[in-house]
């Protein structure tokens, strides 16, 4: 752990399971290569003197270089329940000085992988690959557009395991849009997540959708799936523009 910042490895060492301090150690080195890569700076002059930010979540991804955005990610070493995630992760606006300058970034993890987004302007990422059981979060937090989305008709009517699973990837799109946009505009899980929601008719046309009923109308979201070793994942970026850009690389950490 001698290369995470003090802040970093504070975090790291109040886990007790060997395997969720992995993640967390996971998580800080993928940080920093991003913030270096970012930057390009070593990441031993990155600045941390002053942080104060708390934490995000993500999956395992960058950015192309024509954009201001970008998301890196790594294989973690176990998973967190969605309700662990909920009470965990609920900070965003972090910053972190450079270099060229200040630097924003949102940090996610869930299953095998973790991600870090960086941006010139508040970003937010997560992944997510729980199931929702009987699909009661869904029909608790989610607004009626979220729903008729996971089950167009009705979580009554999926009858088998392919409707079923549809219906799951189709949760975890919600779950990470809903997240990665409370995360960008750094107010957390305060904001109820029935609020606001996004224009799924975009998300399943696999291109760039607003999030509508927000603060104002100008975030927007970017959503892909990944199959990793434990099943499919959904991975969301959400920025302040009409057309956010996400090119998935991998970074091997725990290898």
């Amino acid at each position: 752990m001698g290369l995470l910042p003090d802040w970093r490895i504070k975090k790291a060492e109040k886990y007790k399971a060997e395997k969720a301090k992995l993640e967390s150690i996971a998580a800080g080195r993928l940080l920093d290569i991003a913030i270096a890569d970012y930057l390009g700076i070593s990441e031993r002059d990155i600045d941390w003197s002053g942080y104060e930010g708390g934490f995000c979540y993500c999956g395992k991804a960058t950015e192309s270089k024509e954009s201001d955005d970008r998301l890196s990610g790594s294989k973690a070493s176990d998973d967190r329940t969605l309700d662990s995630k909920v009470s965990d992760d609920k900070t965003s606006g972090n910053k972190v000085s450079g270099g060229k300058g200040l630097v924003y970034f949102s940090i996610s993890h869930s299953g095998e992988y973790v991600a870090v987004a960086v941006s010139e302007e508040p970003v937010g990422v997560d992944v997510e690959h729980k199931d929702d059981k009987r699909f009661l979060i869904s029909k608790r937090m989610f607004d009626q557009n979220d729903m008729d989305y996971i089950a167009p008709e009705g979580f009554e009517a999926l009858e088998t395991d392919i409707d079923t699973e549809e219906a799951q990837c189709r949760f975890r799109d919600v779950w990470t849009i809903k997240e990665s946009y409370v995360k960008c505009i750094g107010k957390g899980l305060t904001i109820p997540l029935k609020s606001f929601t996004a224009d799924y008719g975009r998300i399943s046309s696999g291109v760039p959708a607003a999030i509508l009923g927000g603060d104002n109308d100008s975030y927007h979201v970017a959503t892909k799936r990944l199959m990793g070793d434990k099943g499919s994942y959904s991975l969301t970026l959400c920025v302040e523009k009409s057309n956010p850009v996400m090119n998935i690389i991998w970074v091997d950490i725990l290898a």
